[in-house]
């Protein structure tokens, strides 16, 4: 089958000049439409050329295989038009009427509280987001580079999600790692409200810090278990338990049992250790069930002894 190629940005000017089309004709029109963002979901496929530039281009597949290089992508645009003044205006009416004749072109429409809030989150961070982990983690070879540029360009337009990504490439693959930046974008997702940056930042401060800050890192494991972060219950659990006082292993044992519950193997193999050995009195027959269930889930490791 043929295999047709066409520019992303050619794809996107061409959806322009049709939405412009449809505006022109609704002038007039008894049957008026508000120009909404627009969903636009195409096969494109990456290219690098001689130069380094990436280049994108939308596939017309009729059929045929999709190559290696293809990703779906879905692209939310926002028509934005521009009055005499040129000053942007997204709201639109197609060929609204009013008192004083027919009009066309943009027309103010008074946003409702869910409309003013969604105004607010431009997509423009998240696209950068999903750039770098694009090129940091699906790119082969990777281009660590490129994506903490894109990263750090999110991270800076205020996308938590960024921070955190680029606090991971900071804290492992970078060489020379850069703990105290990636601390920094970890500290700034995790008050951002990013659970995964809270229990990122407990595991930067509990063992890689020098020297390890437990207090610091047991209070964002609190925060993101207390949000239902199920790796920072594990994480939690096995602070309390390594601390030696048998009056935190209640609570070690209360988290461990809402992380196995939730499906984390090395947590049920934790908690069955603790009920076989630490607990009083020991409690063999819910350590035996809690065993079982990790046997079945392939456990990998435990904090307190070896898991087979």
């Amino acid at each position: 089958m043929e295999q047709l190629e066409v520019g992303l940005a050619a794809a996107i000017r061409a959806l322009r000049a049709e939405l412009a089309k449809a505006t022109s004709h609704g002038a007039g029109q008894p049957m008026h439409l508000r120009v909404d963002p627009v969903e636009l979901t195409v096969h494109a496929a990456v290219t690098r050329q001689y130069n380094g530039k990436i280049e994108w281009s939308v596939l017309g597949l009729n059929g045929a295989p999709k190559p290696a290089n293809t990703h779906t992508l879905t692209l939310r645009l926002t028509p934005a038009w521009k009055t005499a003044e040129s000053a942007p205006i997204s709201d639109c009416a197609v060929g609204s009427q009013g008192s004083v004749g027919s009009t066309f072109g943009p027309q103010p429409v008074p946003p409702t509280s869910e409309e003013t809030i969604g105004s607010q989150q431009s997509p423009g961070p998240s696209s950068m987001n999903h750039l770098g982990l694009l090129l940091g983690t699906q790119w082969q070879p990777p281009d660590l580079p490129s994506a903490r540029t894109w990263w750090e360009k999110a991270a800076e337009a205020g996308d938590p999600e960024a921070m955190n990504n680029l606090a991971n490439l900071l804290a492992t693959l970078w060489q020379p790692r850069d703990l105290s930046s990636a601390l920094a974008w970890y500290q700034r997702a995790a008050q951002a409200g990013n659970t995964e940056a809270m229990n990122n930042l407990g595991l930067l401060l509990g063992t890689q810090w020098q020297p390890p800050d437990l207090p610091t890192a047991r209070t964002w494991w609190e925060k993101a278990a207390e949000a239902g972060h199920v790796e920072a219950m594990y994480n939690l659990a096995n602070l309390l338990a390594s601390l030696g006082e048998r009056r935190l292993l209640s609570n070690a044992r209360a988290w461990w049992e809402k992380a196995a519950e939730a499906g984390h193997p090395e947590a049920m193999c934790n908690l069955a250790v603790l009920l076989a050995t630490q607990w009083e009195p020991r409690d063999l027959p819910t350590a035996h069930t809690w065993w079982e269930k990790a046997a079945k889930t392939r456990c990998r490791r435990s904090h307190i002894l070896p898991c087979d």
